[in-house]
């Protein structure tokens, strides 16, 4: 018997091994539910992540979320200022067409907020290929084409890269009425339901937790990015996000993916890092409601 589970522990080894030289990783999809915790989440991520083997749910105050481009979840952030008095009839004149109007970053560093000197590696790329400074991998214009393609497919559209991408503009019509209808379906929902759950692989917001050596911590979200919004409007306190990666901390910036990689500076990663943890948007999207307008651009028409 002690023979067998031996072998069979081997195995598993050589199996992640194997997989692991190709680029891929094995994980249980089921996560640990650590929402009745009496720990922060901070303390909680900072405790199991050298052990933890698989993703883990805990409960986050919205007050420490924050959106794919660092943003807090107030006003300042255009899903919830859109839904600041209920989802809009339309698009076209909402709060949203304004904001994706305004902000239109020219490169991939500008969604950063960073100068060239800050974020060479991402100075001459597309806005749509930024990258945080903590995110593995390189900044892949053409994954994010397809991902985009395929959440749309789900609502009946029929959209690509150049339609726009959700967190700044410009935006093609019906790319902004498919943010809007988004927006829409989960208020009505989460009104009448409450939010919920599930353990599926799309069943929950998922979040990097960030923290620093005097103890500040946020939640920086990598998708369900609406969900987290339309909590936010409707005043929920916090919100269930699964946890699958290992802590973002200040102090260890210099090992960051594109820091290590020569992508940004150390000095532009803190740059961006700080600006999270306060939850201020990136000046090119620091929505004001009195700046001039760009066009919205017309491109296909839904499925």
């Amino acid at each position: 018997m002690k023979v067998s589970v031996n072998l069979y522990a081997f195995a598993q080894s050589y199996m992640r091994r194997a997989f692991k030289a190709r680029g891929f990783q094995i994980r249980r999809t089921t996560p640990l539910d650590a929402r009745r915790s009496d720990d922060t989440p901070r303390d909680l991520l900072l405790r199991k992540s050298a052990t933890l083997s698989r993703s883990l749910v805990v409960d986050v105050p919205l007050s420490r979320c924050r959106s794919g481009l660092g943003t807090a979840l107030t006003t300042r952030h255009p899903f919830v200022a859109t839904l600041a008095d209920g989802p809009p009839a339309a698009f076209s004149g909402s709060v949203l067409e304004a904001y994706y109007r305004q902000c239109q970053p020219a490169s991939a560093a500008e969604v950063l907020g960073l100068p060239e000197d800050q974020a060479p590696g991402l100075s001459g790329l597309h806005a749509h290929a930024y990258t945080m400074p903590w995110w593995a991998g390189r900044p892949d214009l053409q994954k994010r084409a397809l991902w985009r393609k395929r959440e749309a497919a789900q609502y009946g559209y029929q959209l690509s890269i150049t339609d726009g991408n959700k967190n700044y503009g410009p935006v093609s019509l019906e790319n902004g009425e498919l943010e809007i209808l988004r927006l829409t379906r989960l208020y009505q929902s989460m009104s009448l339901h409450g939010y919920q759950r599930h353990d599926g692989v799309d069943g929950d917001v998922k979040g990097m937790l960030l923290t620093d050596a005097g103890g500040n911590w946020c939640v920086s979200t990598r998708s369900g990015q609406h969900r987290v919004a339309v909590a936010a409007a409707l005043g929920l306190e916090s919100i269930p996000v699964r946890i699958n990666h290992a802590p973002v901390k200040r102090e260890e910036l210099l090992y960051w993916p594109q820091v290590a990689e020569g992508r940004i500076s150390p000095d532009g990663a803190l740059v961006v890092f700080d600006r999270t943890m306060r939850g201020d948007p990136p000046p090119a999207c620091d929505f004001r409601s009195d700046a001039p307008a760009a066009p919205v651009t017309k491109s296909s028409s839904p499925a």
